[in-house]
Parts: structure tokens; C-alpha cells; sequence
């Protein structure tokens, strides 16, 4: 099979600090990614998420994953948007989700 790749742009909101994360995989199980961003903190949870095995992060309680660890030491906010980006980039590029965007939208009535 030949090499998938995916690339996730997030828009985080409020603070404004742009993520992509371009993910691709040659085996369909370990993947490797390239995250680029303008927050300081995603820029170091970045270094320690190069590259994931798909099984172990798709699969289980988020809590386990190695990519919400990370983020937890890192992310300034729980709610930050990325890891759960993180999580879709793996699942497309190994095909165990469609690439399709997902949306949040926040109104104030």
C-alpha cells in the first residue's frame, strides 16, 4: 500500500495560534507527525509526538493515550482543540476514519 498522507489545519479559537499537523504512514500503524504551530506549548508537545503507533492511540480510553499525556503536560488549556486533531490525523492516514472535517461552533444566545 503505498503512503498515506493527511494533513489537519486547526483554527483554535480564542487565542488564535494556528496548527498543522501533517501525518503520514508507510505500514498503516505507525505514524509519523510533523506539527507546526504558533503556540509555544504545542511547539514542545510537538517534539514528543513525532511518531505514534495507531493501534494504541485510537484504541482505549483517551486518557491513555500517549498523545493526551502529552498534551496534558504541555497544553495551557484542557479544552485546546489539538490533541483531539492529533487523534483524526492518525485515524485517516491509517483509514480507520474518512478525512473529513469536523466542526465546533460556539454561539452566544
Amino acid at each position: 500500500m503505498a503512503a498515506q498522507m493527511i494533513t489537519v489545519e486547526i483554527q483554535p479559537g480564542g487565542c488564535d495560534q494556528e496548527t498543522i499537523i501533517v501525518a503520514y504512514s508507510e505500514d498503516n500503524q505507525k505514524v509519523n507527525l510533523d506539527i507546526a504551530s504558533k503556540c509555544p506549548a504545542i511547539q514542545k508537545a510537538a517534539e514528543e509526538l513525532r511518531q505514534l503507533d495507531a493501534s494504541s492511540e485510537v484504541f482505549g480510553s483517551a486518557i491513555n493515550t500517549t498523545v493526551y499525556k502529552v498534551m496534558a503536560k504541555y497544553a495551557r488549556h484542557p479544552s485546546c482543540p489539538v490533541a483531539s486533531g492529533v487523534l483524526k490525523a492518525i485515524e485517516a492516514t491509517v483509514g480507520l476514519a474518512p478525512p473529513v472535517d469536523v466542526h465546533m461552533r460556539i454561539t452566544e444566545s
